[in-house]
């Protein structure tokens, strides 16, 4: 449907052939119009269909790009909890440290103990500090990612709104026995599922480009040689048509149209399998994945536990004289290599699980 309004004004040559030569008119015409093409091969429908599918596509699309994105927000917040985890584990052990060199240059001063196990305990608690810099330049870098991410200056961020936890929280539990139809709401699946549907519809209408098409028009309206009777009675004019149409030479055009379609089909239907597989492979590894990252904790508790022990037995064997001061040291720095192990690890599980939702298409929730 359509409206225009024209006004024309242009002379006759009086040399020519017409029927008033020589003279000068005036033409006004308001005109509505109407045209409807017949859907008689299903080809207007094909058409609404694959332009419905693509629009669900991009729909998914859209979802797809924001569990992405809230998947990077949530390992960039795990990591930013790992460094401060790692920062409270290496200020308490630098902080001891900083009193056994404080209680070894007593016992030097004192006559107790020689030079060396003084420059060893002062050149430990300075390799904490050295941690504990890097350590905190990763925490300002993360901050800076995670402000990034949320569109807020980090100040604004974290000193009016937010606030860290004084621990790495615990993880979800993950329920057993999840469905396989739980990936059926994947983005990446629902949108390479409805452009696969798309491109079907597609070659459906290349397809209907061989039947012919059938169109009704029809104008209803006002003209007038003077502007003033324009709006009159009898200045109303109309019309109504008919338009069958059909191509008889494009010169393999059309069936070249099909096989384009056909070919995109294919393509879009090997996407389509290969998202499917990429989908049961991610859901599979994060599974394994956490499964080992789990295995790792409890055997780095136990060492931790072991490592506990022989830190207590060396500084009870150092205090008779029966070692040197590196073993105690050494059996510190252990310690403190594997508290911050056992913090990584944990974060590693937190983010493991996100990957594991993210492979589910965003959560298990309702199954």
């Amino acid at each position: 449907m359509g409206f225009s309004a024209q006004a024309k004004r242009e002379r006759y040559s009086g040399e020519a052939l017409n029927p008033r030569p020589g003279e000068t008119l005036s033409n006004y015409q308001l005109s509505l119009m109407v045209s409807y093409e017949l859907d008689l091969f299903n080809r207007l429908h094909f058409k609404e269909k694959a332009s419905f599918h693509q629009y669900l596509s991009t729909l998914a699309g859209k979802k797809a790009l924001e569990i992405a994105l809230i998947s990077t927000l949530m390992n960039t917040y795990f990591d930013l909890l790992i460094t401060q985890e790692k920062i409270k584990i290496a200020q308490e052990f630098s902080q001891k440290l900083k009193e056994i060199y404080e209680l070894r240059s007593k016992q030097r001063d004192y006559g107790l103990i020689e030079e060396i196990p003084v420059l060893q305990a002062k050149a430990e608690w300075e390799n904490t500090l050295i941690l504990l810099e890097n350590l905190h330049r990763d925490r300002d870098l993360y901050i800076d990612t995670l402000s990034l991410l949320l569109g807020k200056e980090p100040k604004e961020l974290f000193a009016r709104n937010f606030s860290l936890p004084d621990n790495i929280p615990e993880p979800i539990k993950i329920p057993g026995g999840l469905p396989s139809q739980l990936l059926e709401r994947r983005p990446d699946i629902i949108q390479a599922e409805n452009l696969l549907r798309a491109t079907e519809y597609e070659v459906a209408i290349a397809r209907a480009e061989y039947f012919p098409r059938l169109s009704l028009t029809s104008a209803f309206g006002f003209q007038s040689l003077e502007l003033s009777n324009l709006l009159q009675a009898s200045a109303r004019y109309w019309n109504l048509a008919a338009l069958l149409s059909e191509t008889l030479f494009d010169f393999g055009r059309r069936k070249a149209q099909i096989d384009l379609k056909e070919a995109q089909k294919k393509e879009a239907l090997h996407h389509y399998i290969k998202t499917v597989k990429r989908a049961f492979f991610e859901v599979s590894s994060a599974l394994t994945e956490l499964e080992s990252v789990e295995k790792k904790i409890q055997e780095k508790k136990k060492r931790l536990q072991t490592l506990e022990d022989l830190y207590k037995l060396a500084q009870q064997k150092f205090e008779r004289g029966l070692v040197n001061y590196l073993t105690v040291l050494d059996a510190e720095r252990q310690i403190l290599s594997e508290k911050i192990e056992i913090a990584a690890l944990r974060g590693e599980k937190l983010k493991r699980q996100v990957l594991l939702i993210k492979a589910l298409g965003g959560g298990f929730k309702g199954f």
